[in-house]
């Protein structure tokens, strides 16, 4: 069985849904408690918010297609439990983010969160087209020349998520990988 709705205003989900097809919410969805939602595919175009800022999480059991999630009242957390597209403008979280699964940016999109799991690969199009463009400049091009820049950023951008958290989250684990190096040395002399 599929649910869909599509009707003007708001839906609000205060309980579980469990389908063995898809789920389509045609309108934007308000969480009034923690949901979860399982399904083959669980679409949202049109966005996802907490009823309060911060208040409720949403898991989702199946391949997502996410419109803007939290644009008005960030979730507490979110996870997806398989493939992950995101098209919206962004992703606003007041705790933990997990895409368990590929995970595809159809648009510009900031993740906003505590922390962020990726326990799948980040558009491996957009991966491999930097990286062969990349390897091309560095053999043929000019890295220096304007095509060589614009090669060089588009790379930057398949590996790097230009936000705060995400600088601090590397920042952090940098930090733990040199203090442990620092202590296997130590214990080493």
């Amino acid at each position: 069985a599929s649910v869909t709705t599509d009707v003007p205003g708001t839906v609000v989900l205060a309980g579980d849904v469990n389908t063995t097809g898809t789920q389509t919410y045609g309108e934007l969805v308000t969480l009034a408690a923690d949901i979860t939602l399982t399904g083959t595919t669980v679409t949202m175009s049109n966005g996802v918010d907490a009823s309060s800022e911060g208040g409720q999480g949403l898991t989702i059991q199946g391949v997502a297609v996410l419109g803007t999630v939290g644009g008005s009242q960030a979730l507490s957390s979110l996870t997806v439990n398989g493939a992950s597209t995101l098209s919206g403008t962004a992703v606003n979280t007041t705790g933990a983010q997990a895409y368990n699964g590929a995970l595809t940016l159809g648009a510009d999109v900031a993740l906003e969160g505590s922390a962020m799991a990726f326990n799948g690969t980040v558009d491996g199009a957009q991966v491999m087209e930097a990286l062969r463009a990349d390897n091309w400049v560095q053999l043929h091009g000019d890295p220096l020349s304007p095509q060589g820049r614009a090669i060089a950023a588009d790379t930057r951008a398949a590996f790097y998520i230009d936000t705060d958290i995400w600088r601090g989250m590397v920042l952090g684990q940098s930090l733990v990988a040199t203090r442990q190096a620092l202590a296997g040395l130590s214990r080493t002399a």
